[in-house]
């Protein structure tokens, strides 16, 4: 038993990097070890195995946990499949039953008389499909989009700086005889499907030899674009990250590859210092979407949430100044008997601004809008009672069309509806 332990302790050192497997082998060594050390107390080996064991346990705990979202993330694109007939049948089956369920009705304050929530809106966007791709996509040029399974992407624009621009102020720690490159990617979800985007695919040669982003703990944020590296879009959805190299200067050509599927060829004179101008690679791409009135209700079912309008809210930052954010707004009333759990509600919510998505939901802004709070401030509801809640996102670009999904999940998607506001 002893030796058992000591090995499987071993082992479960050596592959603590493999999520939840070194953790179970761990805990196997500790069981083991410890019944060797019944036996008797001074077996060295059953010693070792429990000091090992739960070494083990502590850091294939740590890769578990750390590993959790790239987990979750890659789940849910699976499980999109997988469910994409169950999903519909499910919603087929919510309008038969919609005459059974039991709903309170809720008092409209602004126009002084009762309304009956209505079903949710359908989610099928209207599209109207005018992209242009490049000829070959192993041999394109600045401004050429490409196709990868259902996803476009298209290289927007190459910028060369002295420094790292993130959130948190410039990064100098550049290598000597180095410069860095910041690459504009825009990608857009053609899948009928909320579908995973893995900006981090992308590499970067410089004649020929590859080059790495710039070693930094905080994401890249330059002329008003962020960085992302892996994120969930929903369907008909567009995203543009800027991604970062550091390569030396004097350089005569740099490829920029996604999936080894698509290719790009930039020279020097390709490459600006001037701010980037967003605009939009899919200019003639038309999506749009029901509507969503005030006072419709979202999500009707053992609780209500009742859309109440979006606008633009001018935050004050004590770092960063005056910043403007996309403000949803909703009341949630909870007419079930039971207390309702709204602790961990905000991590998966998601929006688009003219189709392009915003990035997470902020949790640090604590103003409250009126008789709205922050959902992250929101730890449950009680039977019968009611929250005025928002969610806030970054403003990004010029004001446009909002979409917004309302998704209540944290490791996994809890799809309650969603909100499309024309402006």
């Amino acid at each position: 038993m002893g030796i058992a332990g000591l090995v499987l302790g071993i082992i479960s050192i050596v592959i603590c990097w493999v999520p939840v497997f070194g953790f179970c082998l761990a805990a196997l060594g500790i069981i083991f070890s410890a019944r060797g050390m019944s036996h008797n107390k001074h077996d060295g080996c059953a010693v070792g195995g429990l000091v090992t064991s739960i070494i083990g346990v502590v850091l294939g705990a740590l890769m578990t946990v750390a590993c959790l979202p790239q987990i979750y993330k890659r789940s849910n694109t699976t499980m999109d499949t997988q469910n994409s007939s169950s999903v519909k049948q499910n919603e087929g089956d919510s309008a038969k039953n919609y005459e059974s369920n039991v709903v309170t009705p809720y008092s409209n304050k602004d126009e002084g008389k009762l309304e009956t929530p209505s079903l949710k809106p359908t989610t099928t966007p209207v599209i109207t499909p005018n992209i242009k791709t490049a000829s070959s996509y192993n041999n394109m040029k600045l401004g050429d989009i490409g196709v990868k399974e259902d996803v476009y992407i298209g290289l927007s624009y190459v910028k060369r700086m002295t420094y790292l621009p993130t959130a948190l102020g410039p990064h100098n720690d550049i290598g000597e005889g180095n410069e860095v490159i910041l690459a504009f990617f825009d990608f857009y979800n053609n899948a009928n499907k909320e579908t995973y985007i893995d900006a981090s695919e992308i590499t970067c040669y410089t004649d020929k030899k590859q080059v790495k982003d710039v070693k930094s703990y905080t994401k890249v944020e330059c002329d008003g674009i962020k960085q992302y590296y892996g994120e969930d879009i929903a369907e008909h959805t567009q995203l543009i990250s800027v991604q970062d190299f550091e390569v030396p200067v004097g350089w005569k050509e740099l490829k920029f590859f996604y999936k080894s599927d698509c290719v790009w060829t930039i020279k020097q004179e390709d490459v600006k210092t001037d701010d980037f101008s967003f605009k939009t690679m899919y200019d003639k791409l038309k999506v749009s979407r029901k509507q969503t009135k005030e006072g419709t209700a979202i999500y009707n079912g053992d609780y209500e949430i009742i859309f109440k309008g979006a606008e633009d809210y001018v935050h004050t930052n004590s770092i960063y100044g005056d910043e403007t954010y996309i403000v949803f707004k909703f009341t949630i009333n909870n007419t079930s008997s039971s207390s309702l759990d709204y602790d961990t509600v905000g991590y998966k919510m998601s929006a688009y601004q003219n189709n392009y998505f915003l990035g997470d939901a902020t949790y640090t802004m604590d103003d409250k809008i009126g008789e709205y709070i922050n959902v992250y401030n929101v730890e449950s509801i009680e039977p019968e009672m009611s929250a005025n809640i928002y969610v806030a996102f970054k403003s990004f670009g010029e004001l446009g069309n909002l979409y917004m999904i309302y998704d209540e999940g944290w490791l996994s998607n809890k799809y309650k509806g969603y909100v499309y506001v024309e402006r």
